[in-house]
């Protein structure tokens, strides 16, 4: 716990994603599959101000940083970068059990990838569990 009741919390999250990309030449139509693999971590600060106990709703502000890898194949070549995130949004617990420490988290979140000179905003929904450490 932090002053005035405030929570920290260190996160590590990973993903993997897909898709298609234009090529850069505009006269080739042609686009190019890219996979992407991303692990991070970082610190959340939690419950600015929490509405209820057992079900309970509590925005955040958080800041992680990310090592990532486009590719096209696993086994060929690939890009790495490390992206820095801040990201904000609203986290809605429900207590699993009176006195149980774990609680079932759902999450809405929106932040940026800032990398050189460019960032990448994103938004991203997840379902969790948190284990609450007094």
């Amino acid at each position: 716990f932090l002053p005035w009741n405030l929570r920290y919390a260190l996160t590590m999250q990973a993903g993997y994603g897909q898709g298609e990309m234009a090529q850069y030449l505009p006269d080739n139509p042609t686009k190019v599959k890219i996979q992407l693999l991303t692990i991070g971590g970082g610190v959340r600060l939690d419950r600015l101000f929490q509405l209820g106990r057992v079900y309970s709703l509590a925005p955040y502000i958080g800041y992680t940083t990310h090592y990532q890898r486009y590719f096209r194949q696993i086994d060929t070549g690939f890009l790495q970068t490390v992206g820095f995130a801040p990201e904000a949004g609203l986290n809605q617990y429900f207590r699993l059990g009176r006195r149980s420490p774990w609680q079932l988290m759902f999450t809405l979140a929106a932040g940026s990838y800032i990398y050189s000179g460019q960032s990448l905003f994103y938004g991203r929904v997840a379902l969790g569990v948190e284990y609450v450490i007094k």
